[in-house]
Parts: structure tokens; C-alpha cells; sequence
């Protein structure tokens, strides 16, 4: 194989590399896309600056999909199928005659005619914290302060540095009157 064809193949492993690793960030699955090792593909990474790009570029695509996925499910919500009892729930509907007028059975009972099957919105609590906690600055992580342990480990510097005073005044005072005497 000539040079050309080298670069030619290798230009399409990574391609294939790429858009593998835009759908799912996962490394090694995108070197089995590409045919390649994982070393090559972080040698790749490390020598030509194009294609680390579009490896990051790629990387925060996937990140994006994972954003959108947690606000979807968080804020927007989905449809779920009501259940009851084991069984679908469906609406039920009158059934009319060419009149308009509501048809009965032959005990006079009104005959209805299933509609539209019910759907309960559902919204992921958890997605929807973890969404607010990353955007909205009245939601994020505050740092805990633990006064007790910084009022203690100050007590101990000061204990420290008081000790050392005495310490350096006590071997002055020794040192005086060893040359007073």
C-alpha cells in the first residue's frame, strides 16, 4: 500500500473515529467503529491538532445531548399510558346515530365507544434538581462551613504559637541568668 492510500485510510478511520465517538463518547467503542486502537487513536489525538479538536468537539456534542436528555426529562416532562387495575384506560364516548342523538343498547342503556386512550404527564424529580442545580444560581451546592473545626483549628495555631512564645522566653530567661551568674 502506497503512501496515498495510507493517509486516504487512515483519513477514513477517523472519520469514522469521530462520528462514532459524536453519538456515544465512549472511546473504545468509537476505535471499534474505526477499526483502530485506542493508542492510535490517542496518538492521533496527540499529533494532529484538527483532529483533537474535532475529538472535543465531539466529546461536548455528547455533553449536549446529555443537557438536553436531563432537561427534557426534568422540565418538559414525557406521556406515560394511564394504568389501572393492570389495564390500559382509555376515554369512553357516547355513540351517536346519523341525528346526532345518543344510541341506547336494548336495555336502555347508552351505548359509549372507546376514544382516546389517557395519558399522565410524568416529570423526573431528581433530572429536573440536578438541571436546576447546574443552571440557576439559587439552586447551586453552597459550601458547607464547619465553624466548630475552623474555630478549633484556629484555638490550636494560637495554642501553637503561644507555646512557642513561652518556649523562646523561657530559654531567654535561662540564657540571662546563666550570664548573670
Amino acid at each position: 500500500m502506497n503512501a496515498k492510500d495510507r493517509a486516504k485510510e487512515q483519513r477514513e478511520a477517523k472519520d469514522r473515529f469521530l462520528v462514532s465517538l459524536k453519538v456515544d463518547p465512549n472511546v473504545s467503542l468509537a476505535c471499534d467503529k474505526a477499526e483502530i486502537s485506542r493508542d492510535t487513536a490517542y496518538r492521533w489525538r496527540g499529533s494532529d491538532e484538527a483532529f483533537s479538536k474535532a475529538w472535543d468537539t465531539a466529546i461536548e456534542r455528547t455533553r449536549d445531548v446529555a443537557r438536553s436528555s436531563i432537561y427534557a426529562r426534568g422540565i418538559l416532562g414525557w406521556e406515560e399510558p394511564m394504568v389501572s387495575m393492570g389495564q390500559l384506560v382509555y376515554e369512553y364516548e357516547p355513540v351517536m346515530d346519523d341525528e346526532g342523538k345518543q344510541k341506547y343498547d336494548h336495555k336502555g342503556k347508552p351505548l359509549m365507544q372507546r376514544g382516546k386512550q389517557v395519558m399522565v404527564p410524568k416529570w423526573s424529580d431528581s433530572l429536573a434538581m440536578a438541571y436546576a442545580k447546574a443552571n440557576l444560581p439559587e439552586y447551586k451546592e453552597k459550601p458547607q462551613v464547619n465553624i466548630h473545626a475552623e474555630l478549633a483549628d484556629l484555638a490550636e495555631q494560637a495554642k501553637q504559637s503561644l507555646l512557642a512564645d513561652l518556649a523562646s522566653a523561657l530559654t531567654d530567661e535561662n540564657k540571662e541568668q546563666a550570664n548573670q551568674g
